[in-house]
């Protein structure tokens, strides 16, 4: 049995205890709350049994959004539902990685996932939130899928110019050009208002690792949201550049097989855990090519108006 069936099954284990101890707190029309787990060791070398952490579904949001912030999308939970079980999720990751960071770098964290449609950048956006929320420290959020990008949508703000207009040197753009605060306390974004035809490359550059370095003496934590890892090499890529990795898995849809071969497209780079997202702590066991439906999408040669489809 591998160490992903074996955490796979040590979680369901654990959540049935859960779900036993809080029956009678748990409001029945509520959605199935997924787990994170998130390893004291690097997930792809770990030896111990992770612990489990749940991570919230969006549908779960509540409507009590702070004033000025209506534009910013609702699956933002963090944010729109503060006081919500979903917020409290966050929060307990957001301490994990706290604790890890008390014993190694752990301040650039990249978030990407096997596949497509996972919740990568939603997760990544509420994480970084709940570390503004929490420690009340700059936290800014890097949109590097630059073939799906999501980041200033999800936000509610629509900038000109972005990453890939200071990766290109166009029009002699700088960092501070580019940063965007947001109606979040603590919170900015390096957005990418289109996507580009050639991301791969963009990223594979010097320019790319010095925006990362620049960032990191900016602010306490950068968060950078990237492509998934199989059907494109741009997450294979940043993965050098960072601390460490989270890895979004959509439970009941991802399959193991390619979780394994998403871990060896990181080829040793330091893995903090694994989001286990979107429903019950399951992940089918048929196999199939799951990635390969999406490649159309994120393709290196994907035409720039495919390659913005949702």
């Amino acid at each position: 049995m591998s160490k992903i069936e074996r955490a796979i099954e040590r979680l369901a284990r654990e959540r049935k205890d859960r779900e036993t101890r809080d029956a009678a707190l748990r409001d029945p029309a509520s959605e199935p709350t997924p787990v994170v787990v998130v390893a004291g060791e690097q997930a792809n070398k770990a030896s111990a049994s992770p612990r489990p952490h749940p991570v919230p579904h969006p549908a779960e949001a509540g409507s009590d959004s702070p004033p000025g912030t209506l534009n910013m999308d609702k699956s933002l939970v963090a944010h729109h539902a503060p006081m919500s079980s979903c917020r409290e999720d966050f929060r307990r990751i957001q301490v994990a990685l706290h604790r890890a960071s008390q014993t190694k770098p752990c301040r650039v964290i990249l978030v990407t996932s096997s596949i497509r449609n996972e919740g990568k950048s939603t997760t990544a956006m509420n994480l970084a939130i709940t570390i503004c929320q929490e420690m009340a420290r700059s936290v800014v959020v890097v949109d590097a899928d630059m073939r799906r990008p999501s980041v200033g949508q999800l936000i509610g703000v629509k900038p000109k110019k972005g990453l890939a207009d200071l990766l290109e040197s166009r029009n002699g753009k700088c960092l501070d050009d580019i940063i965007v605060q947001t109606p979040v306390p603590h919170l900015s974004i390096v957005p990418t208002p289109l996507a580009q035809a050639n991301p791969a490359e963009l990223v594979n550059t010097e320019t790319m690792k010095r925006i990362i370095s620049e960032l990191r003496e900016r602010f306490s934590f950068v968060i950078i949201d990237s492509p998934p890892l199989l059907p494109v090499p741009d997450a294979t890529i940043l993965a050098k550049h960072v601390d460490g990795v989270i890895l979004v898995v959509e439970a009941c849809r991802t399959k193991k097989q390619a979780v394994v071969k998403a871990l060896e497209h990181l080829h040793g780079a330091p893995v903090l855990g694994f989001i286990l997202n979107k429903g019950e702590v399951a992940i089918p066991r048929k196999s199939y090519d799951a990635y390969g439906r999406y490649a159309g999408y994120y393709r290196t040669s994907a035409p720039i108006e495919e390659a913005r489809t949702t």
